[in-house]
C-alpha cells in the first residue's frame, strides 16, 4: 500500500513538473528533463528496496549526472515494542541531487520497509 501511495506521489509530481514546463523556455525544458530524470531514479531505487536485511545502512552513487543515495535507519515503534515477534521496520530515505538551471536541486522521497526475516539454519543436516 504505501509503495501505490509513493508510486501516486511521484506520479503527481512529474504531472505537475510537466504542465509547469509547458509555458517555459528551452532552458526550462533542459530542467525538466534532469527533474524528470532524477524522479525515474528515485523511483527504481526505492523500488528496489523492497524490503531491508538485517544491518542494511544503505548505499550512494552518481549515475547520467545524478547523485543519489538511500539511508535506511531503524524505525521504531511503541507498538512493535510491546510485541516481541513484529517485523521491524526502517526508514528508507532517498535523495537525488543535480544542477539544474545554474543552482542546486534535491529530490527525497521517504517510506517504510520491513526488514527482511533471514532463514535460520537448521541443526542436523
Amino acid at each position: 500500500m504505501i509503495e501505490i501511495l509513493v508510486a501516486f506521489a511521484i506520479m503527481a509530481m512529474s504531472l505537475a513538473v510537466l504542465y509547469r514546463a509547458m509555458g517555459s523556455g528551452i532552458r526550462d525544458v533542459g530542467v525538466l528533463e534532469q527533474r524528470e530524470k532524477a524522479v525515474m531514479l528515485a523511483r527504481s531505487l526505492l523500488l528496489a528496496k523492497d524490503d531491508v536485511l538485517p544491518g542494511d545502512q544503505g548505499d550512494s552513487g552518481v549515475e547520467d549526472g545524478l547523485s543519489w543515495r538511500v539511508s535506511v535507519l531503524p524505525f521504531s515503534t511503541e507498538a512493535a515494542a510491546a510485541r516481541p515477534g513484529a517485523v521491524p521496520l526502517h526508514l528508507v530515505v532517498v535523495s537525488v541531487d543535480w544542477v539544474g538551471g545554474g543552482t542546486p536541486q534535491r529530490l527525497e522521497f521517504r517510506t517504510l520497509r520491513p526488514q527482511r526475516k533471514v532463514p535460520q539454519a537448521r541443526e542436523g543436516r
